[in-house]
């Protein structure tokens, strides 16, 4: 999946995502992408999608697309990070995303001088890359390390008691004993058995059998968190039995814990442990040890996982570091491969978006209908891949035209499917009755009923008489249609109206409105992403920058005119990202 990079002069970047296998670039509006560039061509070029990259080829412009430096000739194929020069704008073919190295925590132990029970915390230290795990491992393996190489500051174990409480065991104040685990191996068991490409359910479940098999744990869980830190239960499991998710049962002091500090726990006794004092999970479960450690992503936890053993056999801090070594390796492949399914379910996403976008495209006129005396042309560019704004134009027998235009609420699918709905009742209608009233009645009636209360659509309805010109107008809520008259160069609206359709069952009272179009007469319907419509200053293309385009191009023909008020508008805007659809259609007399 990849995006093309807008980079216009002093102006910031503007990102497009490529999801159609064609785009046509160019000034024109008519182009699937507009570069608001004097020196581009208003169908300049075009990207054709070939197999994993596009191929890039000039649409015979009159300045020339430039790769590398130099006139394209003939087609050629972008590679990702590659630019292209159209006008004075630059262009530039990345993929979508990237993705990103992930670290592992470092490990320190800390206790305080008088407690009854060794304990350790893993805190998060410097952010850690694969290689440095490796290099902890080596260290904690071998208690040395290889020539040559940096050593890794020591961590300090301080031992404590607790007054009356039996002795505690005895451990080295630097080094750990030289009977540790082999986490260097164990490092290189957890990579290759997260190998395999499987699911991310299958990933955490293959993790929890490695804590099994390397720990002398009786029973754990893998706890997966969101973005509130509200945990998730995702697998649990006894050493010889699976458990229902269901039926976990962990200390909420240990995890909230976790959840806090971002730092793993070791109690050897949680009954007696002050931290824990009093928590029920603890005093009905019977848990003299306990270990729970982060999964941790850089410095966002995604996970814990916590084991606990409610028999004599304490956990010690080489099960913690086993346990840890574990954790720091498995978040590695938790990580990439919640990534991986993620940018999968986007790409799946992406491509019912482009498939509705290009069905909503259909459902828009094609072409302009052939009528002696008039001309209609329309235009609408959505602000995201799916558009909320409606136009069309539809024989009513042989000598009328129906001509509307709608904004339904909000944008994307909801508001597409908005429009189709329209779209289809207005077919059906009007091969009932063309009448305004009854047109507008019933398809109040049925957005009311079919959707929601936010479901609502801004409807113009225009009937025009093809031999006189005369035009017939119902307004549901959609910004007034403008007339411009050639006659007296006057540009002025139509007004009157109800509200949108669908916020009541009945529409009440619906003004009609009627006006005779005179030779060389304008007739433009709009959306209010038009007059809305504002630049980096924050100023408003507005009613009067509409009108400013009819009074110096209304001779132009309707299809002109129409390109010519959109192309206008987004000059004006500088680049600015529209907020809402934009659609335009010009109805004009020419005898």
């Amino acid at each position: 999946m990849y995006s093309l990079v807008i980079h216009l002069p002093n102006t910031p970047p503007h990102r497009i995502l490529l999801v159609k296998p064609r785009y046509t670039i160019g000034r024109s509006v008519r182009a699937d992408i507009m570069v608001p560039d004097s020196f581009a061509s208003r169908i300049h070029a075009a990207l054709q999608q070939d197999g994993q990259t596009y191929i890039l080829e000039d649409l015979h412009s009159a300045n020339g697309t430039y790769y590398q430096g130099q006139r394209l000739a003939q087609p050629i194929r972008l590679h990702p990070g590659e630019r292209f020069r159209i006008g004075e704008t630059e262009l530039e073919l990345v993929p979508e995303t990237h993705f990103t190295q992930t670290a592992a925590p470092s490990v320190t132990y800390s206790r305080t001088s008088l407690a009854t029970v060794p304990e350790a915390q893993i805190g998060m230290g410097t952010v850690n890359t694969a290689e440095e795990i490796l290099h902890r491992a080596f260290e904690r393996s071998s208690g040395g390390l290889p020539r040559g190489s940096q050593s890794v500051p020591e961590e300090t174990i301080l031992l404590t008691a607790t007054p009356g409480a039996a002795p505690a065991e005895t451990f080295p104040k630097t080094k750990l004993e030289p009977q540790r685990p082999d986490l260097l191996a164990l490092v290189s068991k957890v990579g290759v058995t997260l190998l395999s490409n499987v699911s991310f359910s299958e990933t955490l479940e293959e993790v929890m059998s490695l804590v099994f098999e390397s720990l002398p744990a009786e029973r754990g869980f893998l706890l997966t968190c969101d973005h509130a830190q509200q945990l998730e239960c995702r697998v649990a499991r006894t050493r010889t039995t699976r458990l229902l998710c269901e039926e976990a049962v962990v200390c909420q002091s240990i995890t909230e814990r976790v959840l806090t500090t971002k730092a793993a726990v070791l109690t050897s006794d949680a009954r007696q442990d002050p931290r824990f004092a009093g928590s029920q999970s603890i005093l009905l479960g019977d848990i003299r040890s306990v270990m729970c450690v982060p999964l941790l992503f850089r410095e966002q936890l995604h996970g814990l996982i916590y084991v606990e053993n409610p028999y004599q056999r304490r956990f010690t801090p080489d099960d913690l570091e086993v346990l840890t070594t574990i954790a720091s390796v498995a978040a590695v492949k938790i990580e990439n491969i919640r990534l991986l399914e993620e940018e999968m379910k986007r790409q799946r996403l992406q491509a019912e978006v482009a498939l509705a976008a290009r069905i909503q495209a259909s459902m828009l006129p094609q072409g302009e209908p052939p009528l002696e005396g008039l001309e209609v042309a329309g235009l609408s560019r959505p602000a995201e891949d799916i558009g909320g704004d409606y136009y069309d134009y539809i024989h009513v027998g042989e000598k009328r035209l129906a001509v509307v235009i709608g904004d339904a609420s909000g944008h994307g699918i909801s508001s597409g499917l908005l429009m189709a709905l329209a779209k289809g009742a207005l077919f059906n209608q009007l091969g009932i009755s063309p009448d305004p009233v009854h047109v507008m009645q019933t398809l109040n009636k049925l957005i009311h009923e079919n959707g929601t209360r936010r479901d609502l659509m801004t409807f113009c309805y225009t009937l025009l008489d093809v031999p006189t010109g005369h035009v017939t107008i119902a307004n549901a809520g959609h910004p007034y249609p403008i007339v411009y008259c050639a006659a007296t160069k006057t540009a002025h609206s139509l007004e009157g109206g109800a509200y949108p359709l669908g916020v009541r069952p009945t529409l009440g009272r619906l003004p009609i409105l009627t006006h005779a179009l005179n030779p060389q007469d304008v007739l433009v319907l709009y959306s209010d992403g038009l007059p809305e419509l504002k630049n980096r200053t924050g100023s408003y293309f507005g009613y009067d920058g509409l009108e400013a385009v009819l009074h110096h191009h209304a001779h132009l023909p309707a299809r002109e005119l129409c390109e010519t008020i959109v192309e206008k508008a987004l000059t004006f805007a500088s680049g600015a990202v529209p907020e809402d659809d934009i659609t335009v259609v010009v109805v004009k007399r020419t005898c």
